[in-house]
């Protein structure tokens, strides 16, 4: 008696999350290395 064969298991990764990150990472630096070069002037007493 012949056992079914187990369908081959596909390891494709999924990038389409990955980009999104990435995309959210890059606007988030852009928005935040403008502030860098400005600075913020704080008053330690």
């Amino acid at each position: 008696m012949k056992l079914p064969k187990a369908p081959p298991v596909v390891s494709d990764i999924n990038v389409t999350p990955m980009v999104d990150v990435m995309l959210v990472l890059l606007i988030i630096f852009m928005v935040i290395t403008p502030m860098l070069s400005k600075g913020v002037n704080v008053t330690m007493v």
